[in-house]
């Protein structure tokens, strides 16, 4: 999760210094780590979800 939230405040810093400099700064950003950054994310909630299941089936036992 970190590395996602740490991916999406370049992007955002990148956006800010683009717009404060007119459009002055080129910028690029890599389509992989983007993909590779929702896998995590995605895969993030998985595990939490499966988390909380097990929280709940013990919670019943």
């Amino acid at each position: 999760m970190h590395c996602v939230s740490i991916s999406l405040w370049g992007l955002v810093a990148t956006w800010v210094v683009f717009g404060v400099s007119g459009g002055a700064v080129e910028t690029s950003w890599s389509q992989m780590g983007l993909l590779l950054g929702l896998v995590v994310l995605w895969l993030s909630t998985m595990f939490a979800y499966g988390h909380r299941l097990q929280d709940d089936v013990e919670g019943l036992v």
